[in-house]
Order: structure tokens, then sequence, then C-alpha cells
């Protein structure tokens, strides 16, 4: 008889498959299917499903070996959240006039999600009679904000009210959207406009709303799940989801890190700290734990929340390699091309840019406070203007994210040295790293060893880093450390760093080849077999 194991995962409807979880689950997953005595189900909300098997078709995973456990229809408003969570990405980096750049940006990006916010209500059947009552449930009237959720009441009292509105705003949305970006191009019309838009987003409504759906999804796919005694017990690969509280059997949950801890100035917002509570109570409501560093284990859990360290199970990560996509330099320079076809024709600098002739060191993240990008920034603008070390900077965050970061590299001039590839293939960024003189990562917190060094390694290239601990406690070598790690908040000395690796490849690459042993030797066979390990084992204890 096959023993379950259910994954839970509570994903919003936004939620794109790039992040570190469901990298996570495509390393591990194919290795756990393999085994016939266990049987892999998936818990997920109705609006995720699609993408749950998108995705496990793009990572080539068996979907006959997984079973879905999931809400058969999504009630009516649900579908409302897609639009109340969409976000839209510009692809250019080119902004108007200097002194209009970061507020346009800012501008631009938030007047769209408004109008975004703006149609999802307006077209929804709900909008108007919801804009009166609603305004009455700041009085905590809960019952008529139930009412206005409540699909049949709905669909036959206000929906034949609503249709007539329907064509109208879905035909004029965008050009409202225009029309309105042309007027905020003064700086008065904008300060005047900004500040209501700002209160909407911020309203009870959009906020009750969104809450009261994800609540009422996840409260009905949690009792599925209780439905199901033969699964003893639960995966869940985050921290974020503190509804787990409800379900029955047990349940481990992943900590790959609560950086908040280590850097609470970068996470002292309210939504941050509304994060932090949810934290919290996933932290609470956990009956083991499964972390990939020692440091995540005493720093975080140990002596932040008081957990028994007898409850934490350390299983660090395998090995990430990219030369599967890549087998030589002329492969990675065609994989480029292609992509500078495909993607950049609009950009003026790089559409027709000599690519394969192009030196370049390279840093492959998402751009995030602790990841020290602007050091980063900072620390080549040293080696490029007074060292006059002739290399680009590639990465592959979206500056446009950070208008502090995308200012800066306009105002020192470094807009054509200092380059984003933003959510790349994992072929283009396999070609990146190849083509890349070395990889750096600057970063100051990483809950495991940073993938990125296996990920350079693997297709010849070195790395130079920050000594951080999860670092340090891996590189023995007292040479090598010389060499390959840096301070991440001293800027000389990352410069140094990088300088000597861009000056002396083929050495560090050489020195760097028995720490790369080292992290092969832990394949993802391997961590699958120590999860299931847990897991299985961890079922028959009552």
């Amino acid at each position: 008889m096959k023993k379950n194991i259910g994954i839970f995962l509570a994903f919003s409807p936004n939620d794109s498959q790039s992040h570190g979880i469901s990298r996570l689950l495509s390393f591990m997953l194919p290795p756990m299917l393999q085994d016939d005595a266990i049987q892999i189900l998936i818990a997920t909300p109705n609006w995720f499903e699609a993408s749950t098997i998108e995705f496990m078709h793009t990572q080539k995973i068996n979907t006959k070996k997984v079973r879905l456990l999931t809400t058969r229809r999504m009630f009516f408003l649900s579908r409302a959240m897609k639009f109340l969570l969409r976000q839209k990405t510009s692809r250019t980096n080119s902004l108007p006039s200097k002194n209009k750049r970061r507020l346009l940006f800012s501008i631009k990006k938030y007047l769209y999600n408004i109008i975004v916010f703006l149609s999802s209500i307006m077209t929804s059947v709900v909008f108007y009679p919801a804009l009166t009552l609603f305004r009455l449930a700041k009085s905590a009237n809960r019952k008529i904000q139930n009412l206005l959720i409540n699909y049949r009441f709905t669909r036959i009292y206000i929906a034949p009210l609503m249709r007539p509105w329907l064509h109208f705003i879905r035909r004029n949305i965008v050009n409202i959207y225009r029309k309105t970006g042309k007027i905020l191009k003064s700086y008065p019309a904008s300060k005047i406009l900004l500040s209501p838009l700002s209160e909407f987003k911020r309203s009870f409504f959009v906020r009750a709303t969104y809450t009261e759906l994800r609540t009422r999804e996840l409260n009905r796919l949690i009792h599925i799940i209780n439905s199901r005694p033969d699964i003893s017990v639960w995966f869940i690969p985050a921290l974020f989801w503190p509804e787990v509280k409800a379900i029955k059997a047990k349940k481990i949950i992943a900590v790959p890190d609560i950086v908040s801890i280590d850097f609470p100035k970068f996470f002292s917002d309210h939504l941050s700290v509304k994060t932090y509570e949810r934290v919290k109570e996933s932290v609470f409501a956990a009956d083991h734990f499964i972390c990939y560093s020692d440091y995540v284990k005493q720093k975080h859990l140990v002596e932040n929340f008081s957990v028994d360290s007898k409850k934490i199970t350390i299983i660090p990560h395998a090995h990430v390699e990219l030369n599967q996509h890549t087998h030589s330099r002329q492969q990675s320079i065609q994989i480029l091309s292609d992509y500078q076809k495909r993607e950049l024709t609009q950009n003026p600098y790089l559409s027709d840019f000599n690519l394969s002739g192009m030196r370049f060191i390279f840093y492959s993240s998402q751009i995030r406070p602790y990841k020290n990008f602007m050091n980063l920034i900072k620390s080549y603008e040293i080696l490029l203007r007074e060292r006059f070390v002739n290399v680009k900077l590639i990465v592959t965050g979206n500056l446009n994210s950070d208008p502090d970061l995308y200012q800066y590299i306009l105002d020192r001039r470094l807009q054509f040295d200092v380059l984003s590839f933003y959510n790349v293939s994992p072929e283009v960024l396999a070609a990146l790293y190849q083509l890349a003189i070395c990889a750096v990562n600057p970063t100051l917190f990483e809950g495991g060893f940073p993938f990125t060094f296996t990920e350079a390694y693997s297709v010849g290239t070195p790395s130079v880093m920050s000594a951080i601990p999860v670092v340090t406690s891996h590189v023995k070598d007292e040479n090598l450390k010389q060499q390959m790690l840096f301070d991440p908040y001293d800027l000389e000395d990352m410069a140094n760093k990088i300088e000597w690796a861009v000056k002396n490849h083929e050495r560090l690459f050489e020195l760097q080849a028995p720490l790369y042993q080292t992290f092969k030797q832990r394949s993802w066979e391997l961590v699958a077999k120590e999860y299931i390990n847990l897991l299985t084992d961890f079922s028959y204890v009552k």
C-alpha cells in the first residue's frame, strides 16, 4: 500500500512559477515520484490549479503520478482576485526628462494598478451596490459584506442591473489610462490626483474583499484536506500561509529563512509587519520544521521563536547545474543571439549590440534590499571609472523595480554599462553564466549556500561572493577564502576581488574545483530521499 504525502500550496492568483518554491519542487518532485511506495498529493486553491498543471508540464513532471486536491469550482467573485492583484511590468529602461524620471516612474506604475483595480470592480456585477454597502462595513457590518460575496444573491439580484456597464468599461478603460497618463506629466496634476488614488488602493473595500475571498477559498480547501484521513502528514514549503493551522494532520513547514530578523530596517513598513505576523502564526502552527542551514535553525527559529531544536531538521539543498542547457561556448552565443532577436529588438542600445564579443561579469538575482545591488553597482563603478577594468555588468533583476537604484544608475551615467536581462529562460541563464568572465554574488544574506556558485561552475565560470555565515561555513581553504570572498559592505574589498577574478579567472576556476566537487556529491535524489524519510517517519508519530 502506498504512503500518501501531501504538499500544500496557497499561492495567490497572480503568483508566477519563477519563485524559489516552484524551483525547489521542480528539483524534488521527479526523484520523489520514482519511489513506487509514495503517492504525492498537491492541495491548491482552484485559482492556481491550471498554473500547477502548467508548472508540472514545463518541468516534465509526470502528472499521472501526482494527484491534485482542489476546490471544484471558484465561487463568483474569486475571479476578481486576479484583477485586484494584477501588476504591470515595464520592459523598457527609457524614461522622460531627467527631472521627472523618478516621479513619472512611480506615478505610471501606480496609476496602472489603480485603474486595474477600478476596472475589476466596475466590471464585476456588484460595483454600485458594493460601493454603497461597504461604506457601512467599517462599522463591522459583516452580514452585509457576506451578502455581497454570496454567489446566488449576486447572480439573481445584482447581475442583471450591471450588465449594461460591462461592454462600456472594457472598451474604454485603455483609452482612459492613456489620456490620464498624458495629464499626469504635469507635476501639479499628479500631486492632486495621486493622494485620492492612494487612499482608494488602501480602501477598506479592496482589502476586505481580497481577504474575504482568499479566506473562504482556503477554508474550503482545508475542509477537503481534513476529509482525507489517509494523508497523515502535510509538507508546507513556505511560512506565509498560517491558514494551515486548521489542518488536523501533522504539518511539517519549510523555513528557508526569516530575513527580516537580520535586517529589520528593510522590513519596517506596514505590509512587512503584517507578513511577519503571518510568519509567527505559521511557526506556532507547525509540528516540525525543515531548514536548509544551521544558521537559520539557530538564529531564526531557536533564538528568535524559542523553538525546540529537536523539532528542526536540517536538509541542505543539492547543487544546481545548468550544463544541460548549453554544451559549448558557441551554443551559448547562439542562444544569446536568438534571445537578442526575440526580446531586445525594441532596445535601442542592445538590439544590434555585438553580444558575442561582450566582456562582462554576471549577477543572477531578483531585486531585494538585502541582495546588495547598490553596493555592487558602486563597486563596479570603481572598477570601470577608477581602475579602467573594461567589462559590463549584467544582472537578471528588474532594475526598474527599484527607483532609487535605477536613478543612481542614470545619475552616474551607467545605463549603458549596467544591463538588465530580466526574467530569462533557463537556457539564456545558462548562456549568460557560460559567457561571463566571472559570476558575482554580493548578497548580505542567504538561507543556504548560494546556488549561483554551482550554476556558474557547471558551465565553466568561477565566482566571487560575500563572506556571509552560510558561505564561510563551507569554504574551509584559507587561500580560497582570500581570493574568492569579500566583505559585502566594503566597496574596495569587493572591487579588489572582482578585479582579481576578471584578470585571473582561469586560476580561480582551478582553485574552486575541490569546493565544487564537494557540492556535487549531494544530489537531488539524496535530498528527496531525506525528505521522504522524514515525512514518512513523522507520519507514524502520534
